[in-house]
């Protein structure tokens, strides 16, 4: 008998897998920056919309920056689960 619950061994399963959360990483940059390539030509218009675009790009920019440093967190975690994980089957 496993000393995991079947959901805790998914998520040790998914642990080792580093690829998939650079890959959502990426993703969380790439998006955004597509979002505001599409918003900026709206930049050239009138005073209000160049307010309202303005006030667009900088929270998609925060919003990358945090999405980043969560996922930089993640694999944080990731890496002090494999080692663990590796501690303990060692022992």
């Amino acid at each position: 008998m496993s000393k995991f619950t079947q959901l805790e061994q998914v998520i040790l399963d998914r642990s080792m897998d580093l690829s998939s959360t650079r890959r959502r990483i990426y993703l969380s940059i790439i998006i955004p920056i597509a979002l505001i390539c599409i918003a900026i030509p709206y930049l050239g218009s009138d005073s209000d919309s160049k307010f309202l675009v303005g006030f667009f790009v900088l929270y998609v920019l925060f919003g990358i920056f945090e999405k980043v440093s969560y996922g930089f967190t993640v694999l944080t975690y990731k890496t002090v689960i494999q080692k663990l994980i590796t501690e303990d089957n060692s022992n």
